[in-house]
């Protein structure tokens, strides 16, 4: 026998559910080249902007110092254009040369400063390239196993991540009820 009388009954409900990571981020490189330092300790914690690999930079570096060096010859060339300028400038006022010789000097001029916008340009992607051999780590966290060794030829906009890092405080908890 059971006597019925009234009475608090919890709700309970039993879901299914999925802890899933705050951030994740696949870190690839952003140029191509060798492999040649791994700065990290697989499954470690890692800080936002901790170098994780070096790649060559040979080639980058040449590139750059090639670079500033074109920049210079563009000064020099710059240089001598605005000496002939001033000194075509004083010849077209006394009627010694055309005017179409000082109207050339100066279009040579304008173009040789729009080679140094050029050349310049090119020392920032060069510089940038030269900074892309050093990857770091976008986010902090766990960083997984690095899926490639040292020796290993990377190139940029690569299908395989070099490593993955999982950022696990906070984390998401999925669930769903139908």
């Amino acid at each position: 026998v059971m006597t019925i009388k009234r009475a608090s009954v919890p709700d309970i409900l039993s879901l299914p559910g999925r802890v899933t990571p705050y951030r994740q981020s696949q870190v690839r490189p952003q140029v191509a080249g060798v492999i040649t330092e791994r700065l990290f300790e697989e499954g470690a914690v890692v800080e936002k902007g901790q170098q994780l690999y070096q790649i060559d930079d040979t080639r980058y570096r040449a590139e750059l110092a090639s670079a500033k060096a074109d920049v210079r010859s563009a000064e020099a060339n710059l240089k001598t254009l605005q000496a002939k300028e001033k000194r075509f400038k004083d010849l077209v006022s006394r009627n010694s040369i055309s005017e179409q010789e000082y109207d050339d000097v100066v279009a040579e001029a304008d173009q040789a400063k729009a080679q140094i916008n050029v050349a310049e340009a090119a020392v920032e992607l060069a510089q940038v390239n030269v900074d892309y051999s050093k990857v770091y780590a976008p986010i902090s966290g766990q960083i997984s196993r690095s899926f490639v060794t040292v020796g290993t030829l990377v190139t940029a906009n690569q299908e395989q991540q070099l490593a993955t890092i999982t950022q696990l405080d906070p984390v998401f908890v999925d669930m769903q009820n139908s």
